[in-house]
């Protein structure tokens, strides 16, 4: 399955409908996944958290 994305993550907007799926790969580290994952860490800031599916949830 290919993911692509519609909008950037500039562009996420908080609200209690957010939800950010991060899919289960091993390459967090990698550059190119900064904005993604500040985005995250600006969500659990907020007070997200996680399903037990792995969606992380705003609230």
């Amino acid at each position: 399955m290919k993911v692509i994305p519609e909008i950037t993550t500039d562009e996420i907007i908080f609200a209690p409908s957010t939800v950010l799926l991060l899919s289960g790969v091993d390459t967090w580290d990698d550059q190119r996944h900064i904005p993604i994952v500040e985005k995250a860490t600006e969500l659990l800031e907020c007070g997200a958290t996680f399903d037990e599916r792995g969606a992380m949830l705003a609230i």
